[in-house]
């Protein structure tokens, strides 16, 4: 993504900085697994450090998603705007406000998270703290479903469509010779394909995992033991884990235009023709890529 190629595109700043996020929650999250099943107990502070990383990395890969799909939705149904939106100094801009966004509302595990009783005796270093338990078990869980999944999987998904739409239209609209025609209609369904997978692929893998928040403090009473609930729960948070695992794959490996410079790196001569697409109408061949190319 650094290279001449992506080096001054929006998709350069968002995969690189969805690859960052998404590599921060696996590196945070996975290993505190790995310590619940072996009941190692993490400290106060340090536990209050890892949830606040484990949180602003899953918030910024999820909302980096739905800012990259809109850059994407601009360039293709605006392209007379596209220079101007679509630019990576905006795309810096965008997403320091996200970061910002969620740091903020994060900051408050800092002080409702810490030891949790339970008719006494110490259940956990860094559980909720009594005062802010109806908080933690009752109004943080909508919160999550609304700003982590409900509105960035609507948003996903009503740009995709449209994207999509747009795309269909296009394709009506313009006349060419055979081949030209085949390479459009390959390109238009791996477009759409790719569009509606990252945004199934996202609401099954996170929505499962919400549900279980919200539903917890009605399965499992606090401090007690519920066999089914965690084991549901270990399985939701691999879901999770897959879904940030798989999304630098699912926007760049399917590429067309990532692949030919990734095998370039590596030694292989581009090829001429990944590097122009014919025009509609006279079938000249021009510098440019399809939109399917173009997301990375």
């Amino acid at each position: 993504m650094r290279r001449r190629v992506f080096a001054k595109t929006t998709a350069a700043v968002y995969l690189t900085m969805l690859a960052i996020a998404d590599t921060c929650l696996l590196v945070t999250g996975i290993p505190h697994e790995w310590l619940e099943w072996f009941s190692i107990d993490l400290d106060t502070w340090p536990c209050r450090v890892h949830r606040f990383l484990f949180y602003i990395s899953s918030d910024v890969g999820m909302w980096t998603i739905v800012l990259f799909t809109f850059d994407r939705f601009v360039a293709v149904c605006f392209p007379l705007h596209k220079r101007s939106v679509c630019a990576p100094r905006r795309a810096f801009a965008a997403f320091g406000f996200i970061v910002l966004l969620w740091i903020i509302k994060n900051l408050h595990v800092f002080w409702t998270r810490g030891p949790e009783y339970h008719d006494g005796v110490l259940w956990r270093q860094c559980g909720y703290l009594a005062e802010y338990s109806d908080f933690e078990y009752y109004i943080r869980p909508w919160i999550v479903f609304g700003f982590i999944m409900a509105a960035p999987f609507c948003i996903v998904l009503f740009l995709n469509c449209l994207i999509v739409n747009n795309l269909l239209r296009s394709q009506r609209m313009r006349a060419g010779s055979a081949s030209s025609a085949m390479i459009r209609n390959q390109s238009f369904r791996q477009t759409t394909v790719m569009c509606l997978s990252i945004s199934f692929t996202f609401l099954v893998c996170i929505a499962p995992s919400i549900v279980l928040i919200i539903g917890k403090p009605y399965w499992k009473s606090p401090g007690e033991q519920n066999t089914a609930y965690d084991i549901s729960k270990v399985i939701n948070n691999q879901l999770v884990y897959l879904n940030h695992a798989i999304n630098f794959c699912l926007y760049c490996m399917t590429g067309q235009r990532f692949r030919s410079e990734l095998a370039t790196m590596f030694g292989r001569p581009p090829k001429k023709d990944s590097m122009q697409v014919s025009t509609p109408v006279t079938g000249e061949m021009k510098p440019g890529f399809t939109y399917s190319e173009s997301l990375c």
